[in-house]
């Protein structure tokens, strides 16, 4: 444990990003399916922009490699003005086989004893480029899991490349949709649920299916697991601290919804 937090130079003990950027601290106030709405225009809009070979073809099982070195040079762009180090370079590693991380319940994960992020080499380009992007975040000294999405969204929003650009419109879009279904009678989500455009429904579709071939071991211990490391580094929130990236967007963008 010593060894770990040495490595990773103390970052849990020291300020976070959210007080760096100077984000408001109050609670958030606003209609969740009107953001679902809004996130979900906005990521069909980027997805316009990618060039397919036919109209039923989902974007995650594109054969295109993750750039690495790009998603790297946009994560460091976000960090630098805030005092992050981003000297070093970053290792991403596509852990093999695949499914090997999600057998274990998670995507990917960043290692300090190697200094690598890591993630599973069954993930596709777009739920890939987020995810690597995220274990990027961890690399250079972002702790909470919420402000790891929310450089990774930083860094991949308005990149030149569509497909990255989409990669974080789409994950946003998802997080809503979490708050979603926790909040929304059944009924209703159905109604929300029958909206979603058809090419939406296509990379959801491919994402779960690659899911769903590698399904975790044991799934609640997994979840447990990872939600005690969280509290015992000081994150309260645990594994629910993921869904505090919608906050954390709604903070800093201030979307008119």
């Amino acid at each position: 444990v010593a060894l770990f937090l040495i490595l990773w130079g103390f970052n849990y003990v020291g300020p976070e990003l959210g007080e760096r950027i100077g984000l408001e601290t109050e609670k958030d106030k606003y209609d969740v399916v009107k953001l679902y709405f809004y996130t979900m225009n906005q990521a069909m809009e980027q997805r316009k922009l990618i060039p397919l070979p036919n109209d039923t073809a989902s974007v995650e099982d594109l054969p295109i490699e993750i750039p690495q070195e790009i998603l790297e040079e946009k994560v460091k762009k976000v960090l630098e003005p805030f005092g992050y180090p981003i000297s070093s370079g970053i290792v991403l590693r596509k852990v093999k086989p695949p499914g090997a991380l999600r057998r274990l319940g998670i995507l990917g994960i960043y290692n300090p004893f190697t200094g690598e992020a890591n993630m599973d080499a069954s993930s596709g380009v777009l739920s890939g480029s987020f995810t690597a992007a995220h274990e990027m975040a961890h690399a250079l000294g972002i702790t909470r899991e919420a402000e790891a999405n929310f450089v990774a969204y930083l860094a991949l929003i308005e990149a030149e490349d569509p497909i990255l650009s989409y990669s974080a419109a789409y994950a946003l879009w998802r997080y809503v949709a979490r708050e979603v279904n926790r909040t929304i009678e059944a009924e209703d989500r159905e109604l929300i649920a029958a909206a979603i455009p058809l090419e939406l429904q296509i990379d959801r579709a491919a994402i779960w299916a690659r899911a769903g071939q590698y399904r975790p071991y044991f799934p609640q211990v997994s979840e447990k697991m990872n939600d005690q490391y969280l509290k015992l580094q000081g994150i309260e929130a645990g594994t629910e601290d993921y869904n505090a990236f919608v906050s954390y967007y709604l903070k800093y963008f201030k979307p008119s919804i």
